[in-house]
């Protein structure tokens, strides 16, 4: 699958490359030597004048990422678990430090992303230390994909997710507390995510940041502004988020979990990205955020080896293409996520090789369950045959049909 198109079924993946870029920027030797692979022909000098290290704005901006991957590095240690999950891994050093350490260490993220940091990090780790690390596609939506990340470990499993449940809609919600509990029922463990407190963190760091000055507030506002008309935020639209905390808390514990809520002040390293800006900027952020908190859940329930995980009642994934002049047709069944989603795509490229295509009927009789890259997928082919009188799709059951009607694709495609 071309990776310019996976970009456009998964737009998180150009997110997620940043972020290594802002460790090498910060001189982290692992994060400069995973760019150096990745980037093989950009000279290292023209790399790292890509960031303006004397604006507080491109600092508030780097300090971001750096502060929830080094604030959850200090609490999957204070876990003790045996193992690490790591979903979306994203482009990161975390995969080598727990190599370096001995530790095992899963990497799970989107194949696009996949493909790119196993890669680099084999090449930079000695034969030891890859033992250690292991990368694997994944869709946190799937109970099977899942299960499948963690078979053959010894003991205890630390699930993270850093961002990721912003991402998705309410039905991938979810499906994503629904999977991690039964992993962790069988395995043991628990789940850390900062994500449901994070937002309001990025909002303390700039008015840290800002302290004050009226000029730099005005940047602040312009650039965020900037940021979210370009963001791909149209499927971003969890009642998880909207809720308020209480109701969030509840929704969570309704589905199987407790939950420690973990101050994120009193884990909260100094920043590198921030410290140069002023004296005493970490002190004011610690105050800022000081009733923000990391999530550490755990499943309600018995664990261990002898528990069964829920069956997965989905039907086996497939996709088959006919075309008949300039009309296409398209049955798909099982789950399409982001691990099936390119397939789909591959297969309308593929059937319009054999002439130009105008028409396409879509058949979900068999389909389970469509996810955010699912309907990107479809959104892409729509656009691409312009419109709605050249696109239908039918037999949608309840379940999917919902799906299109809360992410707001019923009116564009149903």
């Amino acid at each position: 699958m071309d990776k310019e198109l996976l970009r456009q079924i998964n737009p998180v993946y150009l997110t997620a490359k940043q972020t290594i870029r802002g460790f090498a920027e910060r001189g982290d030797e692992d994060a400069i030597r995973i760019v150096d692979y990745l980037d093989k022909n950009a000279e290292k000098e023209q790399f790292m004048r890509e960031m303006n290290r004397d604006d507080p704005i491109s600092r508030a901006f780097m300090s971001v990422p750096e502060f929830r991957f080094e604030l959850m590095n200090r609490i999957i240690d204070s876990t003790g678990a045996d193992n690490v999950l790591d979903m979306p891994c994203g482009y990161t050093v975390r995969g080598m430090r727990f190599a370096h350490s001995g530790r095992p260490y899963i990497g799970a993220d989107l194949p696009a992303a996949i493909v790119d940091i196993d890669a680099a990090v084999r090449h930079l780790l000695t034969e030891e230390e890859q033992e250690y690390v292991r990368y694997i596609p994944v869709d946190a939506t799937n109970q099977g994909s899942l299960e499948e990340a963690v078979a053959g470990i010894e003991g205890s499993v630390c699930i993270t997710t850093e961002g990721l449940l912003s991402y998705l809609t309410d039905s991938e919600t979810e499906a994503v507390f629904d999977s991690i509990r039964q992993v962790l029922l069988k395995h043991g463990g628990c789940w850390v995510t900062p994500d449901r407190e994070f937002r309001e963190y990025i909002g303390c760091v700039f008015k840290a940041v800002v302290n004050g000055d009226s000029e730099l507030e005005h940047r602040v506002a312009e650039t965020r502004a900037a940021i979210g008309k370009k963001a791909d935020s149209s499927l971003q639209s969890s009642s998880f988020f909207s809720s308020s905390l209480e109701e969030s808390i509840a929704w969570a514990e309704a589905r199987g979990f407790e939950i420690e809520r973990i101050p994120m002040s009193e884990n909260m390293p100094d920043l590198v990205s921030l410290t140069p800006i002023r004296e005493g900027i970490m002190d004011d952020l610690r105050r800022e955020c000081r009733d923000l908190c990391v999530w550490k859940l755990t499943a309600v329930g018995k664990t261990g080896a002898n528990v069964s995980l829920k069956q997965n009642t989905d039907r086996e994934f497939y996709v088959t293409c006919s075309a008949d002049g300039s009309r296409m047709t398209m049955k798909t069944g099982g789950r399409i996520d982001t691990l099936t989603a390119p397939q789909i795509m591959e297969a309308f490229e593929e059937a319009c090789e054999s002439g130009e295509i105008e028409d396409i009927l879509i058949d979900f009789e068999d389909l389970t369950y469509i996810s955010s890259a699912g309907l990107r997928v479809l959104l892409i082919i729509f656009k691409r045959l312009n419109g709605r009188e050249h696109f239908k799709l039918i037999n949608c059951n309840p379940e999917v049909k919902k799906i299109f009607e809360t992410t707001g694709f019923a009116d564009i495609m149903l």
